[in-house]
């Protein structure tokens, strides 16, 4: 039965074996169409934004950032309905038309545009907005670029996470809030069940229309950056992001209640129980899953707290919980950690960063943005016999 009585959502999973333009651009018109189309919400005048996933300066086969291809075939899709297609994001680090420009042309959302005659965004003011609806965030800042279109579009890749274990359509939409002020409520709300409950609040104000996610080539182990690629072959849509993220999570966990934005969206009751909750169309579900999908532990580690009283419980969690480790080898002194760590954890000492754990809040922005790779981190190998 659907969860609160409502219509089952459509979630389209379609086969798409290659980045290569004409099997790119079928596969996504094949997963719009299953969708109902764009022709109800898109048409001319409207400006649409298209919010891809930029993390950083990657290039579309380092897998981390949503393909320009995938992004070129949406965008074809929305002018020939007459509107106005925007490509943006609000990468990590600061947000100023310098640092977009260099990152549109490695990432090759240049070329998209150039191949659908979208637009780049290069606005990059800020609003602050109510969000009556939010449980934790009330108040967001937002990027401008997000909150002055008529249509949002959700563009994520499927991708692993250190922190939140998956990143897809929710999570993508916490670029959303611009540059380094996602710094800021990362340090408000450090432990994974409000972060997520934040990310879920983000994704109420923005409220996309759809969602198409990349999911030819993903990443596992640590993502979102510096993981290895791996191989699905499959382009996803739908006009729900929680049941996307439920499908699409589906296809490399065999639990996907397991990732912390998908249990925050049921507790909310916005999302579905269960798979028999989502009407999959398209090609076999079933087809797409793998099962060896390497997926981080989660980052939560109150494995004993719940079991131990009081100090041992404290103390054991303090020894399990993953942490940032430096690769003495890759690593080139420049300084992105220490400039992107929230709680300023994270002092430069002869060009190396070093880490205070007493003030780390686990949210791994040093890994994730690390341009050489060269954070990893360290888990315990006790967690999974914990759980």
């Amino acid at each position: 039965m659907p969860w609160e009585g409502e219509p089952l959502d459509t979630v389209c999973v379609v086969k798409c074996g290659e980045y290569e333009q004409n099997a790119v651009q079928a596969a996504v018109d094949r997963s719009i169409a299953a969708i109902g189309g764009f022709g109800d919400v898109i048409g001319p005048g409207k400006t649409v934004a298209l919010k891809v996933n930029l993390l950083k300066k990657n290039r579309p086969e380092d897998c981390v950032t949503t393909h320009p291809l995938v992004v070129a075939a949406v965008a074809r899709r929305v002018r020939e309905l007459g509107a106005r297609a925007v490509i943006g994001d609000s990468p990590g680090g600061p947000f100023h038309k310098g640092a977009l420009k260099e990152i549109y042309r490695i990432s090759g959302m240049e070329e998209a545009a150039r191949l659908s005659g979208a637009e780049l965004n290069f606005d990059v003011s800020t609003v602050e907005v109510g969000n009556p609806q939010g449980v934790l965030a009330k108040q967001l800042t937002q990027t401008a670029f997000t909150h002055n279109a008529d249509v949002v579009i959700d563009l994520p890749k499927l991708k692993t996470h250190g922190m939140t274990r998956y990143t897809g359509a929710v999570k993508n939409l916490f670029g959303t809030i611009p540059g380094t002020v996602k710094v800021e409520y990362h340090y408000r709300m450090p432990e994974l069940e409000r972060f997520s409950a934040m990310l879920v609040d983000v994704c109420q104000y923005v409220n996309p229309a759809f969602t198409i996610m990349d999911a030819v080539w993903g990443m596992e182990g640590d993502g979102p950056s510096a993981g290895d690629p791996r191989h699905i072959g499959a382009i996803l849509a739908s006009r729900s992001p929680y049941a996307l993220d439920f499908a699409a999570a589906g296809l490399i966990l065999s639990d996907p209640t397991a990732i912390c934005t998908i249990r925050r969206a049921m507790e909310r009751g916005i999302g579905p129980q269960r798979l028999g909750d989502i009407n999959l169309v398209g090609d076999q579900y079933e087809s797409f899953r793998i099962s060896d999908y390497k997926v981080p532990e989660s980052r939560g580690t109150d494995l004993l707290r719940r079991r131990a009283p009081g100090f041992v419980g404290r103390a054991a969690n303090r020894l399990l919980t993953p942490r940032p480790k430096l690769i003495p080898n890759r690593c080139v002194g420049c300084g992105v950690c220490f400039r992107s760590c929230p709680p300023k954890a994270i002092t430069m000492e002869d060009h190396r960063p070093r880490f205070d754990f007493t003030a780390c809040i686990r949210c791994f922005c040093c890994h994730e943005l690390c341009p050489e790779k060269a954070i990893e981190i360290k888990r315990s190998p006790l967690i999974r016999m914990l759980k």
